[in-house]
This record gives structure tokens, C-alpha cells and sequence, in this order.
């Protein structure tokens, strides 16, 4: 006679204390650690714009909550008074410029933005810079038509549905699906020393519970010695559930682009701009489809 197998024992939840515990060490971590924070600041870029004849600061005064106060209340849209999750949702992403933690392929800059407002900055929180080594390779699964480095400017938001989210989407359809416009980001500069970014804004939106999840999963693996010293006590565990979070936000990327290029391809078909636009979103797909297919190890020979 068969009998059931014995039911596991329940796992005992953590307690919210320590969960915000956890949330606030990998919190602190991030914000202590100089070769993950990156934060731009604008007073740098001052100096920069003054040389190429240009006052950045009277441009952003300029640009102060203008017409798209309307289509987004900053505070509430935004969310200035940032939770843990807000928090998390804008700094976790930062955690994959650790060389080497997404794996032997993948090697990733992001970096807060100075203006995370509508003050000529398009409401782009994180520039994130990917580069994919295995895109181009020998490997007969590896694309070889596809760029193997690409610069996303993203929103990011732990609003999914609701009137949060739906002003969201209205705002990046009305200001830059519709007419076929790139979001903008003054101050940062890229590998060749241009200043500013034109890129295809993307939306990645996250729910507060997962969010929050994944930080305290995180958190667990970070201990604080003395002062604002932190370490990682449990690295491959950290880097292993880092890695499938930093998956689940390039999807999410992929996600962005595929609405947008379905939305386009709901207007007419007249606007050159508009289908530039979607052949970008299009080249972010295959971007990402490539991202997914990627091992995390390179082959070793025999």
C-alpha cells in the first residue's frame, strides 16, 4: 500500500523588520560602494556646455515643469517621496556595473541621471550601457547582424496598472511615439565624449512586491562591518539571483520596445520619424532576444 509522502515543513516567512532590514543594508551598500554608485551631477557638465557655447543651466530653467506638468504631477507620478521599493527600483539596476557579475559576456554601466524630471530630461531615471561579447562570435547560436553594445534610457517605476501607470504610458506615447521624438539626456557623456544622449525612451515598470522581494533576497547575502564597510558573505548566491533579476529588467526592456513599436504600428503609415523610431525600438528586440540566449560561461575546450 502506497503511502503519502510526508508534507515539508512550511517555510517560517521573515518578518517585515527584518526584511526592511535587509532592504536598507543592500540600501546602503549601493549608495557606499564608489564602483557601483554611478550618480551623474550636473555641476561637471556646467563647465562642459559653457565650452561648446551653451548655458545648461538657463536650458533647464528653461524646460522647468513645462507642458508635460500637465500630463504628469511630478510628485505623484515620480513618486518623490521615494519607499524602499522606489529606492530599490532605481538602484538595484546599478549593482551590475560590478565587473563579472552578469556573467563572462556581459559588461554593463548604468548610471543614475542628474535630472529625474520632466526639466528637458524626459523622466529618465538610469542610462543603461550593455555591451554583449558573445553577440558576433564563433558560437553558431550567436547573432551576428545585431550591435553588440547598446545604450538604453529608461524610466523606471513601480507603478504596473492604475492611473500612475496609464499617465505614464500616455506621456511616452503623446510626447515621443506619436511624433516619432527620442527622449533626451543632458548631462552624461559617452565613450567618445559626446555630450548628451538621443535615444528611444523605454518604461519599465515593476511591482512593488516583487521589487522588494528581490531586495531582501539580496540583502541577505550583504553584511556592514564597521563604519559604512559592506561585503558580500554569500557571493555566488548574490551574483547567481543578481543575475536572474538583471534578466527579468532587460526583458522588461524588450517588453517596452515591443508595446511601443505595437502602438506605432497602430497610427498611420506617412510619418518618416515614426518608422525610424520603430526600426530603433526593433533593433532593441533583437538586442534583447540576444540577451536572453546568452550563457553565462564561456565554452571551455576539451
Amino acid at each position: 500500500m502506497f503511502q503519502r509522502a510526508p508534507r515539508p515543513e512550511p517555510k517560517v516567512a521573515e518578518s517585515p523588520q527584518i526584511q526592511n532590514q535587509n532592504i536598507q543594508t543592500l540600501l546602503r551598500a549601493v549608495e557606499n560602494d564608489k564602483n557601483v554608485n554611478h550618480h551623474e551631477s550636473i555641476y561637471p557638465y556646467i563647465s562642459l556646455y559653457k565650452q561648446e557655447g551653451i548655458d545648461i543651466e538657463k536650458y533647464y530653467r528653461e524646460h522647468a515643469v513645462s507642458s508635460s506638468s500637465e500630463v504628469i504631477k511630478d510628485d505623484f507620478v515620480h513618486n518623490k517621496k521615494h519607499g524602499f521599493a522606489a529606492q530599490l527600483a532605481e538602484s538595484m539596476p546599478l549593482l551590475a556595473n560590478k565587473e563579472g557579475r552578469l556573467g563572462e559576456y556581459i559588461r554593463a554601466k548604468v548610471t543614475k541621471t542628474a535630472k529625474q524630471d520632466d526639466q528637458g530630461n524626459d523622466f529618465i531615471d538610469l542610462v543603461a550601457e550593455i555591451e554583449n561579447t558573445w553577440i558576433g562570435t564563433n558560437d553558431p547560436d550567436a547573432p551576428k547582424d545585431i550591435p553588440a553594445k547598446m545604450t538604453f534610457l529608461v524610466d523606471i517605476t513601480t507603478a504596473t496598472s492604475g492611473e500612475i501607470f496609464d499617465k505614464k504610458i500616455n506621456a511616452l506615447r503623446d510626447k515621443h511615439l506619436l511624433y516619432g521624438e527620442k527622449a533626451t539626456v543632458k548631462c552624461y557623456k559617452d565613450g567618445h565624449g559626446i555630450l548628451g544622449l538621443e535615444r528611444p525612451k523605454l518604461l519599465v515598470a515593476k511591482e512593488a512586491d516583487y521589487i522588494q522581494k528581490v531586495g531582501t533576497l539580496l540583502g541577505d547575502c550583504v553584511t556592514q562591518s564597521a563604519g559604512d564597510a559592506f561585503s558580500i558573505n554569500k557571493p555566488e548566491t548574490f551574483d547567481r539571483e543578481y543575475r536572474k533579476y538583471f534578466l527579468d529588467f532587460v526583458e522588461s526592456l524588450g517588453k517596452s520596445a515591443e508595446q511601443n513599436i505595437q502602438y506605432i504600428e497602430s497610427l498611420s503609415h506617412d510619418n518618416p520619424k515614426r518608422a525610424r523610431l520603430q526600426a530603433d525600438y526593433q533593433k532593441i528586440v533583437a538586442f534583447v532576444d540576444a540577451y536572453k540566449k546568452t550563457p553565462v560561461t564561456r565554452k571551455r575546450s576539451a
